[in-house]
């Protein structure tokens, strides 16, 4: 539901209240959005109450000490449902720079939660959401006030392996207190800066905007923003400490006429370092070269009769859990039967539950130069450290490949491309000068004239 009007002033400006979605289960929010394009917000009345719903924290994307208006100013004001069923927001108005907008309502239904009959007995977080099984500690579960929370669902990883770390806003249910995010942009570049540790590689999740959900942990409700998220994979033993950040929210107070009251009131929340302790691999003895991850085997193969002479397509797709990003080429045996060009690579990266996952597809061109039956396996393969089953682990092939025809080394045969290149080998001479041992030759040459000639002048002046 939206209404839009323009407000006289020296410039054009345009606002909107917009009803978000009308239909939601009991662990997400009912909103409404005020959105001011070129201009500037001086007041603007509170958002209406909702029988059946409780107001939570008002998202603000405007800085309280910013006076650029060249992108539209967004005020969301978030309501939790306290049960299940249809509800109704009155039509209601809004006071926006003093300047009445009716606003038409709407009905809304709340329904259960695919996770409900589950977690309103246990310490479940909604996973629906986007965050991933962790356990709050006992303090913050019992928090009565907002608080900042880095988290991880791993506290200890080995070397190589990922691990997530997000960066949560948490409101614990029944809590009154309406705060804005302030100039979040900016804040969320600093914190960036700050909260990567120097034996860590990094994948940054892109989040499009501010996720939002309910925690259900211990019994109680904590509602909950998730600001930022990415992957660490450590690159050593070394144990890892996150830094404390810190938040700096607005205090929403509802505006007046008094010049002194209406000056903006801040409060920063911070969160408790995070230690993630890191644990070497087992011995091997390739120990320092290996990827770390919970990986399988997905191959294709473009045929698998031909004859010798004739090439073929072998793709080794190496998906799961892990650095995709950082995953070497399979190691494949150097061999006669074969001529194997290097692969070309192609990375798939996505974030899904708080878990990195992709796949890395090495598409191979090959060549059989000998007759026979041949397993790939043989001839490709991919040890690495599996994380699920902590042991080291190898990625086989299970495509066998029937070669037949003359063998092309016995044949004496060369690989012939068409190309004129090719053709000139089979017919110039293997006789090489090089760029100096030519400039000598045509020195000499040019010394020998000179002695000549002045043999030649020696004989003219005795006859």
């Amino acid at each position: 539901m939206l209404f839009i009007t323009s407000l006289s002033n020296s410039y054009s400006q345009q606002v909107a209240v917009t009803l978000g979605n009308t239909t939601i289960t009991e662990n997400e929010f009912f909103t409404i959005t005020l959105t001011v394009n070129n201009g500037k917000l001086n007041t603007y009345s509170n958002f209406p109450d909702i029988k059946g719903f409780i107001k939570y924290t008002t998202i603000s994307n405007a800085s309280a000490t910013s006076n650029k208006i060249e992108k539209p100013l967004i005020i969301t004001q978030q309501y939790a449902p306290l049960k299940v069923g249809k509800f109704k927001v009155n039509d209601f108005s809004m006071n926006i720079n003093g300047v009445i907008i009716p606003v038409k309502g709407s009905n809304i239904v709340v329904n259960e939660s695919v996770k409900s009959s589950i977690a309103k007995n246990t310490d479940e977080i909604n996973e629906a959401k986007g965050v991933k099984q962790f356990k709050l500690p006992e303090e913050l579960i019992a928090a009565k006030e907002p608080f900042l929370i880095l988290c991880s669902t791993k506290n200890t990883v080995y070397v190589g392996e990922g691990f997530d770390v997000t960066l949560l806003f948490c409101i614990p249910e029944g809590n009154k207190t309406t705060i804005k995010f302030n100039d979040l942009g900016t804040q969320l570049t600093e914190i960036v800066k700050k909260v990567k540790p120097e034996n860590c590689t990094q994948e940054t999740v892109t989040l499009d905007s501010i996720q939002q959900g309910i925690l259900v942990q211990g019994g109680k409700k904590i509602s909950y923003y998730k600001l930022y998220e990415t992957f660490f994979f450590p690159i050593n033993n070394k144990k890892i400490e996150l830094t404390s950040l810190s938040l700096t929210m607005l205090l929403n107070k509802k505006p007046n006429n008094k010049e002194e009251d209406n000056k903006p009131s801040f409060i920063t929340y911070s969160s408790k370092p995070l230690l993630i302790e890191v644990k070497n691999l087992p011995p091997h003895p390739w120990r320092d070269l290996v990827a770390v991850g919970n990986y399988n085997l997905i191959e294709s193969i473009s045929t698998q009769k031909l004859k010798t002479g004739k090439s073929f397509n072998y793709i080794f797709t190496i998906s799961g859990e892990g650095n995709i990003n950082q995953l070497a080429k399979p190691m494949w045996s150097t061999t006669f039967n074969f001529e194997i060009f290097e692969p070309e690579i192609d990375r798939v990266v996505q974030n899904k539950d708080d878990i990195m996952t992709g796949s890395c597809v090495f598409n191979y061109f090959i060549i059989p130069h000998e007759p026979g039956v041949f397993g790939m396996k043989d001839y490709f393969k991919y040890i690495y450290f599996n994380t699920e089953k902590k042991r080291y682990d190898t990625l086989s092939s299970k495509l066998v490949l029937q070669v037949y025809g003359d063998s092309k080394h016995n044949s004496g045969e060369s690989l012939n491309t068409g190309d004129s290149f090719y053709d000139l080998i089979q017919t110039e001479s293997n006789f090489f000068i090089s760029k100096n041992a030519k400039e000598v030759y045509i020195l000499l040459a040019k010394v020998f004239i000179l002695v000549l000639v002045v043999l030649l002048v020696i004989l003219i002046i005795r006859i």
